[in-house]
């Protein structure tokens, strides 16, 4: 038998899902599609919904569809899901079929990446569903794969169906309707078990998150940032659940490169702070974005103080500023002035973010790198506000 095999989370399975298996059932003539749900994939973060929820969305979606079944395989494995094992235990059992495994443009750009790839192409026929917007010199690694392994992919040809399972969860979270990306019956048991609906991390939850995604260096600077603004909010007071969790989380994306800052930006629709300019304040929008859509954190305060913790921005809010300049006076910070702010910051916040700002953009414009408008604008406005009040008081 000819038996195509679809691997992936199915977070949820979506109508792309069943497209892709009934254009490579049409085209490769296939006598049956096995959908193969991972465990743990390890390209993946570990996700919310569990295992037997996905299979039984499965299940649903295929009900109507004879000709395509669901392997438990991987998920009865358990562990880390990796392909070249998943097809070399297919054909121990069943060494008689030919099995063609079904992957989208975009894996097979990657495929010379997984794990032992070469292991895989002795065991199965690998056929890819063509998708626009890749070009030839993407794949090349993989297509030199091929040519050594003497294989050749079976390519599909077939309309964009642009779905992805990672938009569906975001718009979901959202509140937004996608159903009609879904199958039926799946759409109608994600509404009733209250599938991917957002529920704000809790502090351990962010903290775990935070030191699996920083450097032991960074999260020591971390440390120094909360045991700073703590003491700053005792004196000027503000919400102290607010103010440690922004002090947590102002960093939390900042080891990660800019090209994923910079895709996490452009998904959820912002303009990259002062137009990608200045790729060191990325992650400051980035970890913003990311708490609010992905970690379900709606708190303006909180959120706003991440935002602009790199910035500055004129008319900050007391949990913002306290962050700012937290930032710069924690104990592991020894750079020319630290001192002057340590002992300014508690006497006068407003002054403190002045003389932070200050200097910085006359440290960066020595170094002639750029400076965000948005600080430029924060430094003129901090001015005038301590002159109005210079001014007031005489």
């Amino acid at each position: 038998m000819n038996i195509g095999i679809l691997g992936g989370t199915f977070n949820p399975v979506h109508l792309g899902h069943l497209y892709m298996a009934e254009e490579a059932m049409k085209n490769l003539k296939l006598d049956h599609v096995i959908f193969m749900p991972n465990y743990i994939p390890p390209h993946k973060e570990n996700t919310a919904v569990s295992a037997d929820e996905r299979l039984k969305m499965l299940h649903l979606a295929l009900s109507e569809h004879p000709d395509f079944s669901v392997s438990t395989f991987e998920i009865e494995k358990a562990g880390i899901s990796y392909t070249y094992e998943t097809v070399e235990e297919l054909h121990r059992r069943h060494p008689l079929d030919t099995f063609f495994f079904i992957i989208g443009e975009d894996s097979y750009v990657n495929f010379w990446k997984w794990k032992y790839p070469e292991r895989i192409l002795k065991y199965v026929e690998v056929a890819v569903i063509e998708r626009s917007g890749f070009s030839k010199d993407a794949s090349r690694k993989t297509d030199e794969l091929f040519r050594l392994n003497r294989k050749k992919a079976f390519r599909i040809q077939s309309e964009t169906v642009d779905i992805s399972s990672t938009d569906i969860r975001i718009r979901l979270k959202e509140g937004e309707n996608v159903y009609e990306l879904l199958p039926r019956e799946v759409a109608k048991y994600i509404e009733e078990k209250h599938l991917y609906q957002c529920h704000p991390w809790t502090f351990q939850q962010l903290q775990t998150f935070v030191k699996e995604h920083v450097k032991p260096s960074r999260y020591l600077h971390i440390e120094g940032v909360m045991e700073a603004a703590l003491i700053l909010s005792e004196l000027y007071g503000g919400n102290m659940e607010t103010i440690t969790l922004a002090a947590l989380c102002h960093d939390m994306l900042k080891d990660h490169e800019d090209s994923v800052l910079l895709g996490l930006i452009l998904r959820y629709g912002e303009v990259p702070a002062d137009n990608g300019n200045s790729p060191q304040i990325l992650h400051a929008q980035a970890g913003a974005i990311y708490l609010e859509h992905v970690c379900c954190i709606r708190n303006e305060e909180l959120l706003n103080a991440v935002r602009y913790h790199t910035t500055g921005r004129a008319h900050m809010g007391l949990t913002e500023k306290i962050i700012f300049i937290a930032d710069y006076i924690e104990k592991g910070r020894n750079f020319p002035g630290v001192e002057e702010l340590r002992k300014l910051a508690p006497e006068n916040l407003d002054k403190a973010v002045l003389t932070a700002l200050s200097g910085t953009i006359k440290h960066l414009e020595s170094l002639n790198k750029p400076v965000a408008a948005i600080s430029r604008s924060a430094m003129e406005y901090y001015e005038r506000l301590l002159k109005e009040r210079a001014n007031h008081e005489r």
